[in-house]
């Protein structure tokens, strides 16, 4: 017999949403049918539930701590990678910004279904900024006089609009996928234990192998077994092409290299890595209104009555999503923030600044994650190489968004605030090369490391149209490693729609 029906790997955005999906569609499952396994822990800090304190996430111990390979093209600096490690994982640590993906999305990568699903018909359930930050209001007054088209909430992404995000919060604290679990019936929580290998018989996953740590140390505490009829992987971009590898599952020769036995030769794996960089172009402002680092008493007091006011900010709270000629996706993002991107808010500055933050959507760069053998050579590591700008395109575009970000800046209901940029004056197509390498950081949403079957060109698919893995049987997976490229907007409720769809298909 099994322990588990299900045994659902991960309890962060997918994981659990995939979990709370499998209950409500199955609502006869039997109690303690479905494992749910997480490294961190359930326990919520109050830096993942006060929405203006999750900086203070990044670099905790509810922090995986992921740091870059040095990136040459980067001026060899490594960008650090924060991705939860708790229960609700990166949706319980990230700036809280729901939004869909755009249908040119899914008729790209070939996923009609999608239009089928509503993901905002169980929580979480966004909700409109109840008190966002004025300058917001001036943000979107100067996007409209360049040419773009207001929303009242960005709900999903289009081009050439702006609008206010949705925030995934409830009565003013963070709302995230984790908080449904821990009620149901027919859901075994395992957190703290960290999955080490999947377990097989031939190319049949029929269980895995968790470690439990101790609190101070990096020694095993405990080790289990656990075998069940049907395993999903949902450890993310990082942990599951990780996962696969260590259990055998990945390209023939890699394995090879480290001393694995190769289960199934699947050349993709770990491939296809790609992820949104941010260049902010910031600005001097000439009234200190811009958010504060340090919350006032009246602030607290208002955020614990009525779950509003500057703690209730989710820093990035408006933005534009900008097309090229008649693209039918959004091809850059501005994210507006009320400060400096690069110092809040960690350093105390009596001056104030706003920041229009440029990603470039759809990276034409594209990176791998591989294992390499630790120093006492009985362990693995896991090495990140995103390999930024690699593609020359990926400069050019950004640099016409930067052109684009600057000439927002310039509208009148914008320039009305500014005292002057902080960001160097930027003269020729070289000197914004020079910035962008110098300053370009992850805005963190990695993807594609377990690409799903598609009739995009150019990588080599891990799982098929019904998310299971090519070549091996019963383990499907389910998270943001699976996506063949990037969506046109912040990835957190594709991923809902992801776990959403295999609950479909599994039931």
């Amino acid at each position: 017999m099994a322990d588990f029906d299900t045994l659902i790997i991960g309890a962060g955005t997918a994981g659990a949403r995939l979990a709370t999906r499998l209950a409500q569609l199955q609502p006869r499952l039997k109690p303690k049918s479905i494992g749910l396994i997480e490294s961190g822990e359930s326990f919520q800090p109050l830096a993942c539930r006060v929405p203006a304190l999750y900086p203070w996430c990044f670099g905790s111990n509810v922090d995986w701590g992921w740091v870059t390979e040095p990136q040459p093209e980067l001026l060899n600096r490594s960008l650090r990678w924060p991705r939860g490690r708790l229960l609700g994982g990166s949706g319980a640590i990230n700036a809280l910004i729901d939004i869909q993906a755009s249908p040119a999305d899914w008729n790209r990568w070939g996923w009609g279904w999608a239009k089928e699903i509503d993901t905002f018909d169980i929580s979480p359930v966004p909700e409109i900024q109840q008190s966002p930050h004025p300058w917001n209001q001036r943000f979107l007054e100067a996007c409209q006089q360049f040419g773009l088209t207001r929303q009242d909430a960005l709900r999903q992404s289009d081009s050439h609009i702006c609008g206010n995000f949705l925030v995934a919060k409830r009565n003013g604290l963070r709302a995230h996928t984790g908080q449904q679990v821990e009620n149901l019936d027919c859901v075994d929580l395992l957190s703290g234990f960290s999955v080490r290998t999947i377990l097989f018989d031939g190319t049949k996953a029929i269980g895995v192998q968790a470690d439990r740590f101790t609190k101070s140390s990096d020694q095993t505490d405990q080790s289990i077994q656990i075998t069940a009829r049907r395993i999903l992987l949902c450890a993310g971009t990082l942990g599951s092409p990780e996962l696969l590898l260590r259990s055998g599952i990945g390209p023939k020769g890699d394995l090879r290299e480290l001393g694995i036995e190769c289960r199934v030769d699947l050349p993709g794996v770990g491939k296809n890595l790609q992820d949104h960089l941010v260049v902010p172009i910031i600005f001097k402002t000439k009234h200190a209104l811009g958010l504060h680092r340090r919350h006032s008493f009246e602030s607290r007091k208002e955020f614990r009555e009525f779950g509003t006011g500057s703690l209730a900010s989710n820093i990035a709270e408006a933005s534009a999503l900008l097309g090229c000629g008649n693209s039918e996706h959004a091809e850059f993002q501005i994210h507006f923030t009320a400060n400096h991107y690069w110092k809040y808010p960690f350093r105390d500055d009596k001056r104030s600044f706003l920041s229009l933050n440029v990603s470039d959507l759809h990276p034409c760069s594209r990176g791998e994650v591989r294992l390499r053998r630790k120093s006492n050579a009985s362990e693995t590591k896991l090495a990140i190489d995103p390999k930024y700008l690699t593609s020359n395109l990926d400069l050019a575009r950004f640099a016409a968004a930067h052109t684009t970000a600057s000439e927002i800046a310039n509208q009148s209901s914008l320039a009305e605030l500014i005292d002057e940029p902080l960001s160097p004056e930027v003269i020729d197509h070289a000197a914004v090369g020079e910035l962008i390498r110098k300053f370009a950081q992850s805005i963190y949403h990695p993807i594609g490391t377990c690409p799903i079957q598609s009739s995009l060109q150019g990588y080599e698919p891990v799982v098929d149209s019904q998310f299971r893995v090519l070549g091996a049987e019963n383990l499907w997976i389910a998270d943001a490693s699976i996506l063949p490229d990037q969506p046109s907007c912040n990835p957190n409720r594709t991923v809902i729609l992801i776990a959403d769809r295999l609950a479909r298909l599994l039931s």
